[in-house]
This record gives structure tokens, C-alpha cells and sequence, in this order.
């Protein structure tokens, strides 16, 4: 049963990610058609026009262009343009400056330190913390290359990256944390509250194809650290025989930081333990 509980910790873990991804990616898709079409039908219609305004009366043209040239107010459309287009440069300027500081967390004896995202945590000693080959082998890297460098180039190639997993020696309750990168403006404009929005339906469908019954997956707001973030929360019954099963809860708190999402997931097999490891984390100055 402890086995089972972390693989599936792992896999809804991995979910959320491509829940986000997903969407970011259908409504792109769906714009980017129509704006194709209607270039393309503008510029056809552009050439068609254009010899018959050509052969338009020679003689009239030259009186009533001049006057046009003069009264148009040509100065204005570039002025208006030119603090939209900066104002999104600095946008996506700011949304870099912050990724450029993208570090993964430290762990020293039993305490977790991040200081990318400004928190911290100080595991108890029944509590395993898993070691680098470990997490090597979650990420698909090798020991040597768990750093900032080799993360941010990761999360910069699509790819996802757990940077800690931990749990209570008897299994009853677990913490992963998990990071993306969400791409370009829509990185930028994305709320925790509007990610974890977007998360709900595949985490539900994910936990109900591991096996998960009677489940249920909101949005709420929680406090963690010392601040208020959106968070999934989740209920579901994990049979483990054909008629016992254990109440499974989950949070997965949303933390933002430039175009960087981190997942910090906790799970129990009882509701109130949510909370008693949710007050192992504290703030810290980053």
C-alpha cells in the first residue's frame, strides 16, 4: 500500500504540468488559424484593389492626395503604438530577469531550504528525504547534474523537474515538490488561482484511472509559509483489496515565481495530518 500511495503521488504529480501545457496550447492553436485566414484573405483582397485604384483618374490624384498626406495625422499612430510595444518588451523582459535567478532548493540533514521561492521546511526525524541518486532517477538525470544550471535547461526544454521528495517512515504522508516552466506572455498572465483552475479536471481523471473512487478535486485558497496560495485539493478512497480501502487527501499548493510554477504536493491517508505537515513550512528571506 505505501508503494502504491507514492507511485501515484509521482504520477499526479506529473500530470498537472501537461494540464496547464495543454490548454496553453489548444487556445493557441485555435488562434493562430484564424489569424493565418485573415492575412491571407486581406492580402487577397489587397492585390485585387489595388490595379483599380491604380487606374482610378490620374489627373485627380496628385489635387487629392496632398491635402490627405497633409491632414493625416501620421505622427499619431506611431505615437500610440510605441508604449504598447514597450510596455510589453518590459513585460517580458521583467518575466526573464526573474528566470535568470532560477535555483533548485538545498537540503541539509532533515531541512529542505528554497530560497528561489522563499520558503523552507524542517522534516522531523521519523521523515526520509530522497537522496540524489534518487532523484536522479525521477528526472532522468544523473547525480552530477542535479544544479540550477542543468534544472533551468530542463525546465527551458518543456521538461518538468522534482526537485524533493520526502516521506514519514510509515507512509501516511508524503511531500513532493515539483516545477514548470509556462512559456511567453501567457507564463507572464497566468494566476496560481487560474493554473490550479485549469489542473482540476486532469488531476481528477488521472487519480480516477490509478484506481482512486468517489473523488473529489476543488480549488481552494490555503495558507502555506506564511502566504496565501491557491491550492488543488483533493479526496479520494484507494481500495487496496476488493473491500477495504483508506481515505486518500491531497493539497498541491501553487507557487508562482516569474514564468516558473512550483507544485508542492502533500498527501495523507488522514485529513488533519494536511495541516500538522503544512506547519513544517516557514518563510524565509530570499
Amino acid at each position: 500500500m505505501k508503494k502504491a500511495f507514492a507511485v501515484i503521488m509521482l504520477t499526479l504529480a506529473m500530470v498537472l504540468p501537461f494540464a496547464a501545457c495543454g490548454s496553453k496550447a489548444s487556445s493557441s492553436g485555435s488562434s493562430a488559424a484564424p489569424e493565418t485566414q485573415a492575412k491571407t484573405e486581406t492580402e487577397a483582397v489587397t492585390e485585387t484593389e489595388a490595379p483599380t485604384e491604380t487606374k482610378a483618374p490620374e489627373t485627380e490624384a496628385p489635387e487629392t492626395e496632398a491635402p490627405t498626406e497633409t491632414e493625416a495625422p501620421e505622427t499619431e499612430a506611431p505615437e500610440t503604438k510605441a508604449p504598447e510595444t514597450e510596455a510589453v518588451a518590459e513585460t517580458e523582459e521583467a518575466a526573464g530577469t526573474e528566470a535568470a535567478d532560477f535555483e533548485v532548493g538545498i537540503i541539509t540533514g532533515q531541512t529542505y531550504r528554497n530560497e528561489f521561492l522563499g520558503f523552507a521546511v524542517d522534516f522531523p526525524d521519523n521523515w526520509i528525504i530522497a537522496d540524489d541518486d534518487t532523484m536522479a532517477s525521477v528526472n532522468g538525470a544523473v547525480t552530477e547534474a542535479l544544479n540550477d544550471e542543468a534544472a533551468a535547461a530542463a525546465l527551458e526544454n518543456g521538461k518538468t523537474f522534482f526537485d524533493l521528495y520526502a516521506e514519514r517512515e510509515d507512509g501516511y504522508n508524503t511531500v513532493n515538490i515539483l516545477y514548470e516552466k509556462i512559456e511567453g506572455v501567457y507564463g507572464v498572465a497566468i494566476s496560481e488561482e487560474g493554473y490550479a483552475e485549469l489542473s482540476v479536471d486532469s488531476v481528477k481523471k488521472e487519480m480516477e484511472a490509478q484506481g482512486l473512487v468517489d473523488v473529489t478535486c476543488t480549488v481552494d485558497e490555503v495558507v502555506f509559509a506564511g502566504e496565501t496560495h491557491a491550492a488543488v485539493v483533493l479526496y479520494g478512497k484507494l481500495y487496496y483489496d476488493t473491500t477495504s480501502y483508506v481515505d486518500l487527501y491531497e493539497k498541491l499548493v501553487c507557487i508562482k515565481n516569474g514564468n516558473y510554477m512550483c507544485l508542492t504536493t502533500i498527501a495523507a491517508y488522514v485529513e488533519d495530518n494536511i495541516d500538522e505537515v503544512m506547519d513544517l513550512f516557514y518563510a524565509i528571506e530570499n
